[in-house]
């Protein structure tokens, strides 16, 4: 998964506290003009507070000794692949509380969803590099670069056989079968792929992230 690559984990000492949280005061332009005699012009450093509290998370797996022993008759180890399923458990509920917090509101991802301008669509009206440079500007204006484009398994299929990407690598990559890598490099930004898969109650597989 990419929740710990897109929200890692952030250590702590107090299970709940108060943290600091500051303005975009250091992006305002202040004047540093000085006459002769007179103090500078002064900085104030604000800020607020909010708090954390640390939640857990857990699962358990129950191993019998009578399903331990008849998997070991079959070479199998029970025990070992029971803490692989609570890892795995574990690792699935953290990306869906991920994708839901970043698919929540606080990112635009509706511009290219619709129509012709989706980017599976190739009849000359969609632009993916041009789209991804217009997003990473968005996000530059909030005082930081975007460094990371989470794709999903079906955007990042598209994006292979797209003709403004495959233009890029026409004289390097005449097959036409892009990477992963060469998307990033066409989008000029690192892209990963957000394919985790979940399944409902009917053994339905669906994508976390889609």
């Amino acid at each position: 998964g990419i929740a710990p690559l897109l929200a890692p984990n952030v250590p702590v000492t107090e299970r709940s506290f108060q943290y600091l949280k500051f303005g975009r005061e250091g992006q305002r332009a202040v004047s540093t003009l000085r006459v002769p005699g007179a103090r500078p012009s002064q900085i104030r450093m604000s800020y607020s507070v909010d708090t954390f509290a640390v939640k857990e998370y857990a699962l358990e797996a129950e191993v019998t000794r009578e399903a331990g022993e008849n998997a070991a008759l079959l070479n199998y180890d029970l025990k070992q692949g029971a803490t692989g399923r609570v890892t795995e458990g574990l690792q699935l509920a953290r990306e869906i509380k991920t994708a839901a917090l970043f698919k929540s509101g606080i990112t635009n991802t509706e511009a290219f969803t619709t129509g012709t301008a989706q980017w599976d669509d190739y009849t000359g009206v969609s632009h993916p590099i041009k789209d991804v440079a217009a997003a990473k500007y968005q996000v530059r204006k909030s005082g930081i670069a975007a460094n990371i484009l989470a794709l999903g398994t079906d955007v990042i299929k598209a994006l292979t056989n797209h003709p403004d990407l495959i233009d890029r690598f026409k004289y390097t990559n005449p097959t036409g079968n892009l990477t992963l890598d060469q998307i990033s490099s066409a989008l000029a930004i690192k892209c990963v792929e957000a394919g985790m898969i979940q399944t409902d109650g009917a053994d339905v597989p669906s994508f976390v992230w889609q």
